[in-house]
């Protein structure tokens, strides 16, 4: 990795401010590299040439991006480039950590422009840095860049951006870039291991009116709990057939098979990441029978819960550069 960028950043979601940057030690230096906390992501907004990431610790929200509406829980993660529009509405008692920083903090030789556009001749370690800010240069239209961490993982991304923070408020050492800089790539390398794993896949929330946005909202939060069409139809003040034709003009299906796939996402993500008995996993999940978790989860999936499980662990993922991580591989 080659030398550290000194671009100006705004370190606040509602205020511009100085970059952070060095007093006592390394005075003057500006780093393009931010991290802070949020507990409404409301004034979040895209930042020129600036590469983001959303952390969401607790509470709600939703991201409207690329067309799209996505709803974030605790788990989540946001990678967001500096192209397209984004911004987060609806929240609900949400806590957050938000990272801003620009390519060339990974590496000096990641331009933007070079990013994307035809890359240029790059050395294997330019290729390896690269390869990191995939999550940021391949969000899939269907998933918005929003990434879902398991438990482990999660724990290991929260603590990772907690050591940014202070190294960033300290500065108290005159390594301090390069240490800030560490921790940006330990974050970088958990999202990189989750962007290119199997699990749960994002959904984004269908376009509709309020009341249905609001209603699939409720789902993603109570997914673990009895949720039944009658129960639904209630939420909307409807009729069963509105209810259902409403629903398969949003989603393309019916909402028992939406809630199955949400249910099944969450259940490979603690396959993949805990030790937690198959049995519990279907009960944490909304399951109730450990015959149909398996058949619906072999349907979707492809593989059994046990294969599943079995396939998809392994001790030590490799990550770009021949570092390694402590985090379960997902395939």
């Amino acid at each position: 990795m080659t030398g550290l960028s000194t671009s100006f950043i705004r370190s606040s979601t509602r205020t511009a401010s100085l970059p952070t940057q060095g007093v006592n030690l390394s005075p003057g230096y500006l780093l393009s590299l931010s991290c802070e906390q949020d507990s409404d992501l409301s004034g979040c907004r895209r930042l020129a040439a600036m590469f983001h990431i959303v952390i969401v610790k607790s509470g709600s929200c939703c991201l409207e991006t690329n067309g799209n509406t996505y709803v974030l829980f605790p788990g989540s993660a946001v990678c967001l480039n500096n192209k397209g529009d984004f911004r987060f509405t609806r929240p609900d008692r949400v806590a957050a950590d938000i990272v801003r920083f620009r390519p060339e903090s990974v590496n000096s030789r990641l331009t933007l422009n070079s990013l994307f556009t035809k890359p240029r001749r790059l050395s294997p370690t330019d290729i390896h840095d690269r390869r990191l800010l995939e999550p940021f240069l391949q969000r899939a239209s269907a998933s918005g860049g929003v990434l879902t961490f398991g438990p482990a993982s999660f724990g290991r991304l929260t603590a990772s951006a907690a050591a940014l923070r202070r190294a960033l408020a300290r500065r108290d050492t005159d390594c301090w870039p390069c240490l800030s800089r560490s921790h940006l790539i330990e974050i970088l390398s958990l999202l990189f291991c989750v962007f290119h794993s199997d699990g749960e896949a994002s959904v984004a929330i269908p376009e509709g009116d309020d009341a249905f946005t609001e209603l699939l909202r409720h789902v993603h939060a109570h997914f673990r709990e009895k949720l039944s069409v009658d129960g639904m139809v209630r939420l909307l003040n409807t009729n069963r057939t509105t209810f259902s034709a409403l629903f398969k003009r949003h989603t393309g299906g019916s909402f028992l098979s939406y809630l199955i796939r949400l249910r099944v996402g969450k259940a490979a993500v603690l396959l993949r990441e805990t030790e937690l008995p198959v049995k519990e996993i279907l009960y944490q999940t909304g399951f109730t029978d450990p015959t149909h978790f398996s058949r619906c989860f072999k349907k979707i999936t492809g593989l059994n819960p046990g294969a599943y499980r079995a396939s998809r662990r392994r001790p030590v993922t490799q990550i770009p550069g021949g570092r390694e991580t402590g985090l379960i591989a997902a395939g």
